[in-house]
């Protein structure tokens, strides 16, 4: 078993180090000439928070921007894309 961001188990396939490997990336991704992606599904992204913290109302997360996030490390695909949607 291997363990490793996305990034880099495809890179390892590239290479010939893996055959395969399961990881989440988003819709659209393009892949080295030597490796092929198929979706198997797809997943939900869900912030999360303590109840006492929840807004009144519904809100867009440029609203909550500045509460402070706690996220994966550099290298998670769901932190970059959380990220490019907070600097549009």
């Amino acid at each position: 078993v291997a363990t490793g961001w996305g990034s880099q188990l495809v890179g390892k396939i590239e290479r010939g180090e893996l055959d395969a490997a399961a990881a989440l990336f988003p819709a659209g991704k393009i892949f080295p000439d030597n490796v092929v992606g198929e979706s198997i599904g797809k997943m939900e992204l869900v912030v999360v928070c303590a109840k006492a913290q929840l807004p009144k109302k519904p809100c867009k997360l440029a609203d909550v921007y500045q509460s402070g996030w706690i996220l994966n490390p550099d290298g998670c695909g769901f932190r970059a894309g959380l990220q490019r949607t907070l600097s549009d």
